[in-house]
């Protein structure tokens, strides 16, 4: 079985969400962009302006921040930006299963 997925790299003032939210409406496929750090949020208790800090940013493997929020289910003593990739991830795969998915 495929899964498709569709996914637009963009940078700062190239319109990519625009172009996006346009694609999945002509598509009638399901569009993710920030939201995906939102439901990253709900499924791992993760706090989400923790991983909105480490959305699309490196980590230092030097110096990082491990996870250890008090509700936290997901990632504990991970960096934020790994434990977000993760669940990203995870989101993802499971969304293509069921339909096409636009990023």
């Amino acid at each position: 079985m495929a899964y498709h997925v569709i996914c637009i790299s963009r940078q700062f003032g190239s319109g990519g969400h625009e172009i996006g939210e346009k694609l999945a409406e002509q598509l009638h496929v399901s569009f993710y962009d920030k939201n995906l750090v939102v439901l990253a949020a709900e499924r791992s208790g993760i706090h989400p302006e923790t991983l909105e800090k480490a959305d699309e940013r490196r980590t230092n493997p030097w110096l990082y921040e491990s996870l250890h929020e008090e509700n936290q289910t997901f990632g504990r003593g991970l960096p934020a930006s790994d434990a977000l990739f993760q669940l990203q991830s995870q989101l993802i795969l499971e969304a293509a299963k069921k339909k096409i998915v636009l990023l």
